[in-house]
């Protein structure tokens, strides 16, 4: 079943950041063009930090950065929105960051991540006029972790039966997130 977990991962991701908090973001009244900058910049913040972890970093600390980097975007995204933390936590819970994630080792790693992720919380857990831009920067996170690491991994040969079962976890995945996009429905 693990196997089949980034399917689950790209729904919750994917609808978190294009069901849910972009709209929210955007219906703000915030200027739309500095939110497009800002995910622009959020998607190639992450792709330095990646490269960065990969090329400069031991194995340990590359993971240390991957759970810290995991632990702002859920402190964000619950800063923003209860429910949009909640998704978040579920959605990156569900993707394995690698064969070590379940080792004993990686532990002190999830430490530092939650300790980052109360950090955050603590300190945008007022709305501010920049929470839209919080928002967006949250969503660049949740659109480059899918696409860039899950979707591959979902795109490696497999048979017709995990095919479909990673399509039916991906609509899942999708489905609750509409539930707590669409008013009245979460409520």
């Amino acid at each position: 079943m693990a196997a089949r977990m980034p399917g689950l991962s790209v729904g919750l991701l994917l609808g978190a950041a294009l069901l849910y908090a972009l709209p929210q973001a955007f219906e703000s009244g915030a200027d739309k063009r500095g939110l497009c900058a800002t995910l622009l910049a959020g998607l190639l913040a992450f792709f330095l930090l990646e490269k960065w972890a990969t090329l400069q970093c031991t194995r340990r600390a590359a993971l240390a950065t991957h759970h810290a980097s995991d632990a702002i975007l859920i402190g964000a995204a619950f800063s923003a929105r209860p429910e949009l933390g909640l998704l978040a936590a579920l959605a990156l819970g569900a993707h394995p960051t690698s064969r070590a994630a379940g080792e004993f080792v990686t532990l002190p790693y999830r430490s530092l991540a939650a300790a980052a992720g109360l950090a955050c919380y603590l300190t945008l857990e007022r709305p501010l006029a920049w929470m839209p831009h919080v928002l967006v920067l949250a969503s660049a996170g949740f659109l480059y972790i899918a696409l860039s690491e899950l979707v591959p991994k979902i795109q490696q040969p497999a048979s017709h039966r995990d095919t479909i079962v990673q399509l039916l976890l991906l609509g899942i995945g999708m489905t609750v997130v509409l539930y707590f996009a669409v008013p009245g429905t979460s409520r």
